[in-house]
């Protein structure tokens, strides 16, 4: 009697599922970190940035629960950045234009989200863990056809509108440099900036970021095998850490000086070198850079690429079929 093959079906171990639990937690607390800041009178264009935020965690989560590598290294950069986000939300106030203080009860919740994520993401990393991704093979490696598609679409999508917002902030401060002596007009365009920043900014380049970080690391392209990958994820960085450093110091300042009654001349003159910044449309410039690269692939493997290209044929040599003979040579 012919006995049929059984798949044997690899569930998730303890850390697996401890993990995944945590980072769920965590984004349960961003949520609700959201609802208390919302309910104290805070803005909501606050609403954006929890509800990316978890809705990140939990799809990191997902995959980190089916056994994706690259699911549970996402975990851990995530816990990362949320420990930068959770230092932002400590050390600085909101900007000049919110009237309202951040309750300090916000900040408690996103300390102990931080915290719980971060148990979280270490424990994927513990042996069982380990064991399970192993076991999946190399669908812990890749992502699927229809996920890959699915993630490329939200990465497109994500990219695009960050490309647009940034590009409308860089045209309205070039307005605002130009505006004369209409003080209203001025005012409008830096709370235009304002809102487009709070509302659209940082929730389109953490889309752009994770998305673009999922590709990376579940194709095979990975994220430092190729030269243009490593460029484009530069570039990006870049592009986020530019409003953080240079823009948002001179936003806070310009507004500062429009509420006193300062004319646009008066206030180029006060910003002086930086306040160009803003205006120079370097982040469109770069982000359409990341673009073309994204098309073009140029430049070959990075060392580590070659050297891992070399190692797999090495180690899974390609076995060409024997030529078959003519008539004449049997």
């Amino acid at each position: 009697m012919r006995k049929t093959a059984r798949t044997v079906e690899v569930r998730p171990p303890w850390t697996t599922k401890t993990a995944v639990v945590a980072t769920l937690s965590a984004a349960g607390l961003f949520l609700v970190g959201m609802v208390v800041e919302l309910v104290g009178g805070g803005r909501a264009t606050t609403v954006g940035w929890p509800v990316v935020w978890a809705s990140s965690m939990a799809f990191f989560a997902t995959m980190t629960w089916r056994g994706r590598h690259w699911g549970r290294v996402l975990l851990a950069v995530q816990a990362g950045l949320t420990w930068l986000l959770s230092a932002q939300l400590i050390f600085t106030q909101p900007s000049i234009i919110d009237a309202v203080a951040r309750p300090d009860l916000v900040v408690d919740i996103a300390l102990v989200s931080a915290i719980v994520q971060t148990l979280g993401a270490a424990t994927a990393f513990l042996s069982p863990g380990n064991a399970y991704t192993k076991q999946a093979g190399d669908s812990a490696r890749l992502m699927s056809r229809r996920l890959r598609k699915a993630v490329l679409t939200v990465h497109v999508i994500g990219s695009v509108a960050w490309l647009g917002i940034i590009t409308l902030q860089s045209t309205l401060a070039a307005v605002a440099r130009t505006v004369g002596d209409d003080v209203a007009l001025l005012r409008s365009l830096y709370e235009a900036q304002y809102l487009v920043d709070n509302l659209f900014l940082g929730k389109t380049s953490f889309v752009a970021l994770f998305s673009g970080l999922a590709l990376a690391l579940g194709t095979p392209w990975c994220l430092m095998r190729h030269h243009w990958v490593v460029v484009k994820l530069g570039l990006t960085v870049v592009v986020m850490v530019l409003p953080i450093l240079a823009y948002h110091p001179v936003l806070d300042h310009g507004y500062a000086l429009v509420l006193e009654g300062r004319t646009a001349s008066e206030i180029n003159s006060a910003l002086g070198f930086w306040g160009l910044l803003p205006a120079s449309g370097m982040s469109p410039l770069m982000l359409l850079t990341a673009a073309v690269l994204s098309m073009y692939k140029p430049w070959g493997r990075t060392p580590l690429g070659r050297r891992e290209s070399t190692r797999v044929k090495e180690r899974f040599p390609r076995t060409r079929p024997e030529p078959a003979l003519s008539p004449r040579d049997r």
